[in-house]
């Protein structure tokens, strides 16, 4: 996981609003899970693992239909193997 920025205007993004509140968790920790240009593996038994540690009831069937609701809010792309936010270099400019 790495150290990301999140601005105030997240919480306050109605589109965002629409989803459920784990969804909303789980976008937030994709942008800690991303590379320094927006890329996550595609793994969601390992999202659940690192987003929700102590949460026994999201496993990875359950991140996988929540990434697919993401992906239907044009929030993230996903494709086999990996998943991608297109706004994050929009809001961050990491260095690793």
């Amino acid at each position: 996981m790495r150290a990301r920025n999140l601005k105030p205007g997240f919480f306050k993004n109605e589109e965002l609003g629409e989803l459920l509140f784990e969804e909303r968790l789980l976008f937030a920790g994709l942008w800690c899970l991303a590379d320094r240009e927006g890329f996550f593996e595609n793994r969601p038994k390992r999202i659940a693992a690192e987003i929700f540690p102590f949460d026994d009831k999201i496993n990875g069937s359950r991140i996988d239909k929540m990434l697919c609701n993401l992906m239907s809010r044009h929030v993230i792309t996903l494709n086999e193997n990996y998943g991608y936010i297109p706004s994050f270099l929009k809001h961050n400019c990491p260095l690793s």
